[in-house]
């Protein structure tokens, strides 16, 4: 599954550089049960940012029992700084 998206620290300009990124996903808003979990380290540019998810599909599938769930939630980590928030 490709996921792109545009960070901004909290100053509001964009994320640059190498950085890893945490995606998880669990089955509340929170409080939920963690149903899969990937890191990838990924290249910003302007804040810009694409990567795909999943791809380890022999130890760590991000498959149909897994995104057929309802409802489900996507996390993002970046580096080791906790979660993101809406």
């Amino acid at each position: 599954m490709t996921q792109q998206g545009r960070l901004l620290d909290g100053n509001g300009s964009p994320v640059t550089g190498t950085h890893d990124l945490t995606f998880r996903i669990y089955t509340a808003q929170t409080g939920g049960s963690n149903l899969w979990e990937e890191t990838v380290s990924v290249s910003f540019t302007n804040g810009y940012y694409t990567t795909s998810l999943g791809t380890d599909t022999l130890n760590n599938p991000l498959d149909d029992s897994i995104l057929s769930a309802y409802p489900i939630y996507l996390e993002l980590e970046v580096d080791t700084d906790g979660p993101l928030s809406p």
